[in-house]
């Protein structure tokens, strides 16, 4: 982890944490998955555990050490969350900790609505950068494609990013259409509304996601769902 980035965001710069989420959230993200074993419940999580690193970070003594700390409070926020979530409680895996960080007990609303800014703010400028194919990928679509599947897009990211991400990856041409959350307030919508215009019956319809959230909106729209783990290498049941 680059320490002067870790100074910065310890003294209060937003835009550094910012990056310095970019740079640790698959890490931080993978490790809550491997816990609580469900990919909307991790995301939950692991949003609350930024806002209680983001909380402590100018009480980080050692900067070289910001990886460490940081998993400790992510799989602390893990495990207090199933205490108080007793439904999935049973499912959670314990991996070992040192329990010496303790998460916050209040999370500041506006620290969460600050730090989701700054972070859409470095994503949206560089961030996206870093968006890579999965082992695979690019042939599949090719193939679905050249089949004659017609493909589409449905993200929560904004659409002038969605489509730079599209055109870095050389693949913008593979879709019908690209929706992006706009108006419309849930995933659910952003489906329902995409199915209307393009005249499609939900019935010949397959979403591919990786979230709670897209199972849901899949469901509610109608469509079937299969929803694989992030490294795409299972599928999962939700």
């Amino acid at each position: 982890m680059d320490r002067d980035l870790v100074e910065r965001a310890r003294s209060g710069d937003q835009e550094a944490f910012a990056d310095l989420v970019l740079q640790a959230s698959d890490t931080l993200f993978g490790i809550a998955r491997r816990i609580v074993r469900d990919p909307g419940l991790a995301e939950d999580v692991l949003q609350n555990a930024l806002v209680t690193i983001w909380r402590k970070l100018p009480h980080l003594r050692e900067p070289e050490r910001f990886d460490a700390w940081a998993y400790r409070i992510v799989v602390n926020a893990c495990y207090e969350d199933a205490t108080r979530n007793r439904r999935w409680a049973s499912n959670v895996r314990f991996i070992s900790v040192d329990r010496a960080a303790e998460a916050d007990e209040f999370r500041s609303i506006s620290d969460r609505d600050e730090l989701e800014q700054a972070f859409r703010r470095s994503y949206d400028s560089e961030g996206w950068r870093r968006t890579t194919f999965r082992v695979g990928v690019p042939d599949l679509l090719s193939g679905l494609a050249a089949e004659g599947l017609n493909l589409f897009i449905a993200t929560n990211k904004p659409e002038p990013v969605t489509r730079k991400i599209l055109r870095e990856l050389d693949i913008a041409g593979l879709f019908q259409e690209v929706a992006c959350r706009g108006t419309q307030s849930s995933k659910a919508q952003l489906l329902t509304a995409l199915l209307e215009r393009r005249g499609l019956n939900p019935a010949e319809c397959l979403m591919v996601g990786d979230t709670k959230e897209d199972s849901d909106a899949a469901a509610a729209a109608g469509i079937a769902c299969k929803i694989v783990n992030p490294d795409f290498s299972e599928e999962v049941t939700l």
